[in-house]
């Protein structure tokens, strides 16, 4: 008997310690590799015009299918579909909103969905068909990828995970945990070190953004992912295609306007 009370006894510490160490199985502070991976990013990507872009539109098409599913009335072309984008100087939340960002969608000539920060507050404008998926446009479930250029600022916990394969290519897998707590991995391509993927937990499940077919601006020499493909829960939601892209021009303010007479 006196046996058996030491031998929970012991589970019960080895257990209480378990417990401590699951969350910070990370540690904390950057992993010089991790550091020489995400510089050899910028690299790739463009270097300083990548890393502090001022601004970002993009111009292309979509194909949205809510759930996977692939019936008319749900799944159909997004076209055209915009991004405006004023970029922020720092970033310590990578699941939240900064700068200022636009974003158009239209299905057969009619708004299906509008979404505004204006550097302040957020307003949605959504077709009716767009309506019962709000929470899937909201920023906590969709920002991520510009973190990663604020990674090696202080405050940052960078750290280099096993390898592993996205999308046909061989990957760095980098892990970020940014100063408000936020966690954000990507799969970055050991080859070209083009980011290939990004992935987060939101309250709607895992969401993961593969990107690909990537081109590169000759006049900026900003490099751009022409295709994302976002899924949530491992299925595919929306597959965009920008067909261009427009570094640092200077964008009317008027752009992110938010209307005061619409509810958001």
């Amino acid at each position: 008997m006196n046996r058996l009370i030491h031998n929970i006894i012991q589970f019960k510490k080895i257990t209480t310690v378990c417990i401590f160490i699951v969350p910070v199985c990370y540690g904390y502070g950057k992993d010089s590799d991790a550091v020489r991976i995400v510089k050899k990013i910028i690299e790739s990507l463009g270097g300083q015009v990548w890393l502090r872009p001022e601004s970002l539109i993009l111009k292309g098409y979509a194909y949205w299918s809510p759930h996977g599913i692939k019936d008319r009335d749900s799944a159909f072309l997004l076209k055209p579909y915009y991004m405006y984008r004023i970029f922020p100087d720092t970033s310590h939340a990578a699941h939240g909103p900064n700068g200022k960002i636009r974003f158009d969608a239209y299905r057969s000539e009619e708004v299906f969905l509008r979404l505004i920060y204006d550097g302040k507050q957020t307003q949605q404008h959504l077709h009716a068909l767009a309506t019962k998926y709000k929470d899937y446009f909201s920023w906590s479930n969709n920002f991520g990828f510009g973190i990663i250029r604020f990674c090696l600022d202080e405050g940052f916990n960078l750290k280099l995970l096993q390898e592993d394969d996205l999308d046909g290519h061989h990957c760095y897998v980098l892990y970020i945990r940014d100063p408000s707590g936020m966690k954000t991995w990507f799969w970055v391509d050991k080859k070209k070190y083009f980011i290939r993927g990004m992935g987060f937990n939101t309250p709607l499940g895992w969401h993961l953004r593969i990107y690909s077919n990537y081109k590169k601006d000759k006049k900026s020499g900003f490099v751009q992912p022409k295709r994302v493909r976002i899924y949530f829960e491992g299925i595919k939601w929306i597959d965009i295609y920008w067909n261009e892209f427009d570094v640092n021009r200077k964008l009317d303010d008027n752009l992110f306007l938010i209307d005061e007479t619409r509810s958001s």
